[in-house]
Order: structure tokens, then C-alpha cells, then sequence
């Protein structure tokens, strides 16, 4: 192996874990500029309020549709109403404009 070689294979990157600070989580994700955008996502799509908001409240739920955009399932039982996030939205209403 040849003295180049040698360098490179014991690279590493700096330990800069020192700069990450910890604090506590929100109990919520959304707030008003998050409903703003899902109301314009819902006028957008052609989806109808009534429809839309409908469409979405039955999102993650245990008797509704599995949201495209979520990485995770959800526990049984705890679940709150609205179970969305933006994209998530932006997918249920992207897929299914009119469907309903």
C-alpha cells in the first residue's frame, strides 16, 4: 500500500457533537401558516372545503387511508384528530382531487 493510500483510508470527519444543543419538543408541529397552506392546498386541488376537510380528518385514522408521505405507522389509540401534516395534505389531495 502506498503512502497516499495510507493517509485516506484513516480519514475521518471532525467530532463536532459538542455544537448540538437539546431542548424540549413542541407539542404541537402546526400552527396558523400550516392551516393556511392546507386550506390553499384544498382550494387548489378543486377539492371543495366540506370535501377536503373530510378527506383529511379520516387521514391516519384507524377506519381512514394511511397517509403516502408518512415514514411511520401510528401507535392504536393514540391518535389525535388530525393526524396530517402539510405534505401529508399536499399528497391526500394531490392523489385524490376528486375523487369522493
Amino acid at each position: 500500500m502506498s503512502d497516499a493510500t495510507q493517509s485516506r483510508s484513516g480519514a475521518q470527519t471532525p467530532d463536532d457533537s459538542s455544537q448540538v444543543t437539546l431542548a424540549a419538543r413542541a407539542e404541537q408541529a402546526g400552527g396558523t401558516a400550516a392551516i393556511l397552506s392546507t386550506l390553499h392546498e384544498i382550494r387548489r386541488n378543486d377539492t371543495g372545503l366540506l370535501r377536503g376537510i373530510k378527506t383529511l380528518l379520516k387521514v391516519n385514522q384507524p377506519e381512514g387511508v394511511d397517509c403516502p408521505g408518512c415514514a411511520w405507522p401510528e401507535a392504536a389509540g393514540e391518535r389525535n384528530e388530525i393526524e396530517f401534516c402539510e405534505n401529508g395534505a399536499k399528497a391526500i389531495l394531490g392523489v385524490h382531487p376528486s375523487s369522493h
